[in-house]
């Protein structure tokens, strides 16, 4: 069920006007459909979770203009759309990128330059998890280390699978903030690396 057209517009102007709490209920309310939308155009689910936070993240970057909109649902499954064909892209260009280090790199000295780079990375990526509430660090351990399913995990730990979901989103933030502090480098080995 939409909202109604009123109670949209009321909410895109509390939105607007920089409310957190109206921000949470719009996200809840359009969440799961634009999770929707990302996993009919991508086919997975760890890029459609990806596609809502950049979707909802621009959604806030972009709030001041939210009650100049017709209609906010086109609007969004627009972004939407198009935040998905952005991250196939730059998917894309990454593993063409990938596919020239290896086909014009000499024989050793890339590997190693790449050898190191993904050193590095992980001793940063460590000292990214130890900043994680202990909570977070074991669920995107348990799910990036590990492979367990949301599912297994949650059975593991004995919470919910949406606490999981939620557990995970904000190790991916915390992850990404700190790797923002640390430079672009950081940023590309880990999309590279597909942490």
């Amino acid at each position: 069920m939409y909202l109604q057209k009123d109670s949209e517009k009321e909410l895109l102007r509390q939105v607007a006007a920089g409310s957190h709490q109206a921000f949470e209920q719009l996200f809840l309310e359009y969440k799961d459909r634009v999770y929707h939308v990302a996993g009919l155009y991508s086919k997975d689910d760890t890029i459609a979770e990806e596609i809502v936070q950049e979707v909802f993240l621009t959604v806030w970057k972009k709030r001041e203009s939210l009650e100049e909109l017709d209609d906010f649902r086109s609007w969004l499954f627009i972004l939407s759309r198009n935040q998905v064909i952005k991250y196939l892209e730059k998917w894309a260009n990454n593993k063409a990128l990938e596919h020239a280090w290896g086909s014009q790199a000499g024989p050793t000295q890339p590997i190693t330059e790449i050898a190191q780079h993904q050193e590095q990375l992980l001793l940063v990526l460590n000292e990214a998890l130890l900043s994680l509430p202990q909570q977070q660090r074991m669920v995107f351990s348990l799910a990036k280390q590990e492979k367990l399913s949301y599912e297994a995990i949650a059975d593991r730990l004995g919470i919910s699978v949406l606490t999981v979901k939620t557990h995970m989103q904000r190790a991916r933030q915390g992850i990404r903030s700190y790797l923002k502090q640390r430079g672009d480098l950081f940023i590309i080995l880990f999309i590279l690396m597909n942490y």
